[in-house]
């Protein structure tokens, strides 16, 4: 029969990803429904982060949008099934090597 579109109305945007890597998350997604947004907007369901600290994700942490690793898309294609976010949300310095004064700057 027809396959099972599991991550259908699934809206993605990824950051941080080199394109060759982006190209072969955006082919593990749309078969099971995802579209993929070149722009992070309030239409996006979830941000899929390298890592934390970029435009996108500060965007997306001022817009609720639910932030993931790769390894949640990846989960979600294993089982064929959306599955929760928890677990896969990157830490705040995911990826990111920073000083305490920037760091004071983002949340003041």
């Amino acid at each position: 029969g027809k396959p099972k579109l599991a991550l259908a109305g699934l809206r993605l945007c990824f950051s941080g990803f080199a394109p060759e890597v982006k190209a072969e998350l955006e082919a593990m997604a749309k078969p099971l429904g995802c579209t993929v947004s070149r722009s992070l907007n309030p239409l996006v369901t979830h941000l899929v982060v390298q890592r934390t600290g970029m435009d996108k994700y500060r965007a997306a942490m001022q817009l609720g949008i639910p932030v993931v690793t790769a390894a949640w898309l990846a989960r979600c294609v294993a089982e064929e099934a959306l599955v929760g976010i928890a677990g896969f949300q990157p830490p705040p310095l995911h990826g990111l090597k920073v000083s305490v004064e920037v760091l004071l700057v983002w949340v003041i």
